[in-house]
């Protein structure tokens, strides 16, 4: 077992000096944050200006990426590597510029070529989890999940010693506080660090590791959130990080296929505030939608503060989930109709064409599908589920899927990137 937080007082050199006598398989199994729209920062406390993450600048981390997966009207050949006496800052420019552009490939290949290439140095530490959350993001964005998880494994032990740095404070600070010492904390921002204990359970295939590695660090922002180090405004975004965390929890459970502890965890997760309890409540009737527990799922319903169209949709997919698929197409045409342009009938007409596939209204279907295209509403579902229909109306479904690729590529409305497995090519 790992040392308690509070009791670290040293960092060896490399993770690796903490597992020298243990199995590493055993050990080091301690995922949307922002990509790059707020600072790679540590959690608060200082940064060990010497100490060097040279171990993930390794060329050999970095998988190489192909764009065989990606249609050809969307490929967009690779960034050279960073010139000599390039910056990060101006690397940092072009990595956002081609993550604005939705080019995540290319963007996932330029921050592994940057980590690689000698433009950052080992003690960036800042740039260099920037760059990580770049790379572990656009991977996960494009379907690479698996070389992520791979990746991640660069990092080893994310709860050893090596990552934490202790807060240097005067004696006299220190009485004031009864004799308490501060916390260390870890250099690692918060996001990344979720991200990466999620990544790291998949690359050594033990999800429940994983899982464990969740509570533990809810343990550690419990121990912040009670430190008297903490200020207040530190301590409202410990404990916002807290309830982002047991959404993590349930995820993971999720993907693990234990949706009934899933469930479990997300009642004992309602927030405090009524904003969050709205979107939470949200998630639990979907959650008792997958359970089947439907009449459960209409009380919470019923007790949802939000808009009615919002109660509507999701009393349809009750509906939808109860075999009444009649009454569940009425409320999404009503919801289609009462809010022409927008996201909510994107949403309503999504669902709608699956209700009327079921209904055996091909025709239909693909038409709402079709005008959603139109409308730049092009969704992974709103493809994949135009291309399934391709598939049972047509022989030549695949002209039809690359006319399909063609429409979307030649509209400015692009919002994503698109691989050949969102159009079943």
């Amino acid at each position: 077992m790992v040392s308690p937080v509070s009791t670290r007082t040293s960092a060896p050199n490399t993770p690796l000096e903490r597992l020298q006598d243990v199995d590493p398989l055993e050990q080091r199994n301690d995922l949307q944050g922002p990509l790059l729209g707020e600072r790679a920062e540590a959690d608060g406390g200082p940064v060990a200006a010497d100490m060097k993450l040279s171990f993930l600048l390794d060329s050999a981390i970095y998988h190489p990426l192909s764009q065989v997966d990606v249609p050809p009207q969307f490929r967009k050949p690779f960034m050279p590597p960073p010139q000599p006496g390039t910056t990060t800052a101006q690397a940092l420019n072009q990595l956002n510029l081609l993550i604005g552009n939705c080019d995540f490939v290319g963007a996932a290949h330029y921050a592994a070529v940057c980590l690689s290439s000698g433009v950052v140095s080992a003690t960036d530490h800042p740039v260099i989890f920037r760059l990580l959350s770049a790379r572990f993001s656009c991977l996960e964005l494009i379907g690479q999940v698996l070389l992520a998880a791979q990746e991640a494994k660069a990092l080893e032990d994310l709860s050893s010693d090596f990552y934490y740095v202790i807060p240097e404070v005067s004696e006299a600070e220190i009485e004031t506080h009864d004799g308490r010492r501060p916390l260390a904390k870890h250099i690692m921002p918060f996001d990344l660090r979720v991200q990466a204990t999620r990544l790291q359970s998949v690359g050594f295939s033990d999800l429940r590791r994983g899982i464990t590695a969740l509570y533990e660090l809810g343990l550690e922002i419990r121990e912040h959130i009670a430190s008297p180090y903490t200020s207040d405004s530190e301590r409202r975004t410990w404990s916002e990080r807290l309830a982002s965390l047991n959404m993590h929890v349930v995820n993971s459970l999720i993907e693990l296929g234990d949706i009934e502890c899933a469930q479990r965890t997300l009642s004992h997760s309602k927030p405090a505030d009524a904003v969050a309890q709205t979107y939470w409540a949200q998630q639990m009737v979907l959650m008792l939608i997958r359970l089947g527990q439907l009449k459960k799922a209409e009380r919470y319903i019923d007790e949802l503060e939000a808009d009615e169209d919002i109660k509507q949709l999701l009393v349809s997919l009750v509906s939808i989930a109860d075999g009444r698929l009649d009454d569940a197409a009425k409320r999404l045409e009503n919801i289609a109709q009462q809010n022409p342009k927008s996201s909510m009938q994107a949403l309503a007409k999504q669902n709608l064409s699956v209700v009327y596939l079921y209904l055996g209204r091909i025709d239909a279907a693909s038409k709402l599908l079709d005008d959603l295209i139109n409308d730049g509403y092009s969704s992974v579902s709103v493809t994949m589920n135009l291309a399934t229909i391709f598939d049972l109306k047509s022989d030549r479904s695949r002209d039809l899927k690359v006319s399909l690729v063609n429409t979307i590529a030649s509209s400015d409305s692009r919002k994503r990137a698109f691989t050949n497995a969102d159009f079943k090519l």
